[in-house]
């Protein structure tokens, strides 16, 4: 802006301009002051300022002369001047400080630092009066006074009403105590404005080549030189421009900012609780969701335990009869698969314990047994209710074998210290029964299980009994669901096992022959059990 000028300048004719100041309004640059060469020189070739104003129209890029009225203020130069308004880019006032006259004088008519102001909406210079002094001062000195007045009237008026009502009541009190401090307020300041009456505030004393630099409606000084010697000056200096127009203006102006950033800022308040409210229902939308889809696997698995019918159970395994080293088991057969349709399922027949080698050293059960009476009284009713009464609760004792006896029977040491010598195979068993064994898979509903004790066993340890555990399971009596067609569909799937059943080997008598009438059909009897040997079965 200032090249710019400087060539509009020249252009026109006009020397090359210096100390100057630029200000913007508007559209236009306004500038102010010169100093061309060493003698200063107004723009109007006049002995004042009132000429000294040149407006740069931006848009045209030419220069408008302006004269302005108004007090008559002296050229100067080495002055300093600051545009003042409302907004910091927009000026609506200029004000001129200091500055020397042709020979470093100060300009006529300044013995102090005066202020001079040209309106750029009036274009005119005023000359206001410090508010420092004792006339600017008066107005202010009396209305204090009559602030004072009014309160000491209020303050006596409380107390009169004070003393009518007797013993006042605490509400009365606070009346005068609040009257009398508001009327000793009201006093102390008309004090202090009487004293700036009387003692004002002396003015800065005249300068040239100062700083200045305005903010608002206040022109801060700072520097310079001392007209009268030259001496360089340190002193700030603040002035203060804003009448009771201005304070309205600008007070208006700062209420209506504050509505506007109250706005902004209830609008801001109002953009994040939606961006909250907003994330909050996305959050509770995305988990209904993910609960949907869990409970949707719920209900879709529960709609397939549903529709798949449950595990069935395998029959109960009956023992048929049993030798030294044979058990025939039998079972019921299954003619219907768990969605009660006929079927021909696969049987699983599945075993463990049954003979194993005993070893030194290897801990074992053994099982309780009374030993027989001798005597007369040994079938006496009272000797057997003692027995009874002194047989131990367990069944069952944890020993370790110490001696083989090789004739089938084996010396056992407890865990209390006590042994037992010659304890026969029958009631010894390992603590570990061992895995199960699948011994038969086929459709039959019988099935032999040989070679439980071998040869060796039975011919050196005759009357010999080992104890096996049998479980039952079939296939192809369940369904299960398909996941591609979605449909009950058979599974190969086992059932569930059958009650596990524990057998003895050993000589089980062959049943008796049926009972039959006169025409030869047999005569149901009801079923029962039949000890036969070490092991029971059904007959």
């Amino acid at each position: 802006a200032r090249s710019l000028a400087a060539a509009q300048a020249a252009a026109a004719g006009d020397a090359f301009r210096r100390e100057e100041d630029v200000a913007r309004l508007g559209d236009a640059l306004l500038a102010m002051g010169d100093r061309s060469g060493a003698a200063p020189r107004a723009l109007a070739e006049v002995n004042s300022l009132c000429g000294a104003l040149k407006v740069l129209d931006v848009k045209n890029s030419e220069w408008v002369d302006v004269r302005v009225g108004g007090a008559d203020v002296a050229a100067r130069h080495d002055f300093c001047c600051a545009f003042l308004g409302l907004r910091a880019c927009f000026a609506d006032r200029a004000i001129a400080l200091g500055g020397r006259a042709g020979a470093g004088a100060p300009p006529a008519g300044e013995t102090a630092l005066e202020p001079h102001v040209l309106d750029l909406r009036e274009l005119a210079w005023t000359s206001p009066a410090p508010r420092g002094t004792a006339a600017s001062v008066e107005p202010a000195v009396v209305e204090a006074r009559a602030r004072a007045r009014a309160a000491a009237v209020k303050a006596g008026a409380a107390r009169d009403r004070a003393r009518c009502r007797g013993d006042a009541p605490d509400g009365d009190l606070h009346v005068v105590a609040a009257a009398d401090a508001a009327s000793s307020q009201a006093a102390a300041l008309a004090d202090t404005r009487q004293a700036l009456r009387e003692a004002p505030a002396a003015p800065p004393i005249a300068r040239a080549g100062c700083a200045m630099a305005a903010i608002g409606d206040r022109v801060f000084v700072f520097g310079g030189a001392a007209l009268d010697d030259g001496a360089p000056l340190d002193d700030l200096v603040v002035l203060d421009l804003e009448d009771a127009a201005g304070r309205e203006q600008r007070e208006t102006v700062e209420f209506h900012e504050r509505l506007e950033r109250e706005r902004v800022r209830r609008d801001a308040e109002d953009a994040r609780e939606a961006k909250r409210v907003a994330w909050e229902t996305y959050w509770l939308l995305e988990r209904w969701a993910a609960n949907e889809a869990i409970e949707c696997v719920w209900f879709g698995a529960e709609h397939v335990r549903s529709a798949v019918p449950p595990l069935t159970v395998a029959p109960p395994i009956l023992l048929h009869k049993a030798s030294p080293t044979t058990l025939w088991l039998r079972w019921r057969a299954v003619p219907r698969d768990a969605r009660r349709k006929p079927c021909e399922p696969t049987f699983f027949l599945c075993m463990r314990g049954g003979f194993r080698e005993l070893r030194v050293g290897e801990a074992v059960l053994v099982e309780w047994e009374p030993r027989p009476r001798t005597g007369d009284n040994a079938t006496d009713a009272s000797d057997a209710s003692d027995a009874s009464e002194s047989a131990p609760l367990l069944t069952e004792f944890t020993g370790v074998i110490v001696v083989d006896q090789r004739d089938g029977t084996f010396d056992v040491q407890y865990e209390d210290g006590m042994q037992e010598r010659s304890v026969p195979r029958r009631r010894i068993r390992h603590e570990n029964v061992g895995a199960w064994t699948p011994v038969y898979a086929g459709t039959d509903n019988s099935y032999a299980v040989e070679a439980l004790v071998p040869d060796r066993a039975v011919r050196d340890e005759p009357g010999l009994s080992v104890a096996c555990e049998f479980m039952l399971r079939t296939q192809g009596t369940e369904y299960g669901w398909d996941k591609v067609s979605h449909e009950v569909v058979p599974s190969p799937e086992f059932s569930r096992p059958s009650p596990i059943a524990s057998f003895r080997t050993g000589v089980v008598p062959a049943p008796p022959e049926p009972e039959r009438d006169a025409r030869g059909n047999i005569v149901p009897k009801p079923a029962e059990f039949r000890s036969c040997g070490a092991g029971r079965h059904f007959v």
